[in-house]
């Protein structure tokens, strides 16, 4: 049975008794007391999960006592988060209405960075003022996000002014330095894939990303969780990417994948992907 959970910036929050371990008690106010009891509706006796983005730390607890404007409870475990290897998703710059529902969705599912490129057929940039005022709204989003996902960590977000720019500074190695280097390379070119609309540069047929994740994961025998394959997905902004953006994409050793013969909006092709590189990522 799935434990509620509350995502707090630091346990500073939550009045932990010293020492803070098991048998800590700890008191619950504001929006963390409106959760449990408004939104979960727990009573006294009942357990929850409290993850700490500081800490990074996983507390479970169950509650004493509820009054009218706290809650308090003990510590009965302390344990380390599961935390996904790192997916990436690369996206091409999109108007902030629709770059805001990308980063809740992405942040819910567990993507761990989401690199926002200066694309070739993206809208005008965003002025100093317009891209400051941004990041503190992606910001709330992205708390707002934890809060109800209850799962993971903020994703990072990081901004370049292009494609090539963007690969080059996530350090992905091109096909040339990969074939010239005798050392062995994590970047290999399973987990790199390049999301292409039915009508954008996609005159060969390409396979289905679902369906490469899934045969690739299925050929992998080894079952240790945490041996999991670094995934990194580019989809393009809303008029998609050009043709000099799929070039340097494959020329970084990116495959080209669909999600099928429908054309989907950049938010829900960005959430689809997202999603199956999270739950279908491949053992190693």
């Amino acid at each position: 049975m799935h434990t509620p959970r509350i995502i707090v910036d630091s346990l500073g929050e939550c009045a932990l008794s010293i020492p803070s371990g098991v048998g800590a008690t700890l008191v619950l106010s504001g929006a963390n007391y409106h959760h449990i009891v408004r939104v979960f509706r727990l009573d006294r006796g009942s357990s929850f999960e409290i993850l700490s983005l500081a800490e990074r730390v996983v507390l479970n607890a169950e509650i004493l006592a509820i009054t009218k404007e706290s809650a308090m409870a003990v510590v009965t475990a302390v344990r380390e988060p599961t935390v996904l290897r790192p997916s990436t998703v690369i996206m091409g710059e999109c108007r902030s209405g629709v770059l805001d529902e990308i980063v809740e969705h992405l942040t819910e599912i567990g993507t761990s960075h989401l690199a926002i490129f200066r694309g070739e057929k993206s809208g005008p940039w965003s002025s100093k003022r317009e891209g400051r005022d941004r990041s503190q709204r992606l910001n709330k989003i992205v708390m707002s996000a934890l809060k109800q996902s209850g799962f993971g960590y903020p994703p990072q977000i990081s901004y370049h002014l292009s494609l090539r720019n963007c690969l080059e500074s996530l350090a992905i190695k091109n096909e040339s330095e990969i074939s010239d280097s005798t050392a062995p390379c994590t970047n290999s070119p399973l987990g790199k894939y390049l999301l292409c609309a039915p009508h954008n540069n996609c005159e060969e047929e390409v396979p289905n990303l679902f369906d490469v994740l899934w045969s690739e994961r299925k050929q992998k025998h080894i079952q240790d969780i945490s041996k999991l394959a670094d995934t990194y997905v580019i989809v393009g902004p809303e008029a998609g990417t050009s043709e000099d953006e799929t070039s340097v994409a494959k020329e970084f050793g990116f495959t080209m994948v669909s999600l099928g013969p429908k054309t989907l909006r950049a938010q829900t092709a960005a959430t689809i992907a997202a999603f199956l590189a999270v739950a279908l990522q491949v053992r190693v």
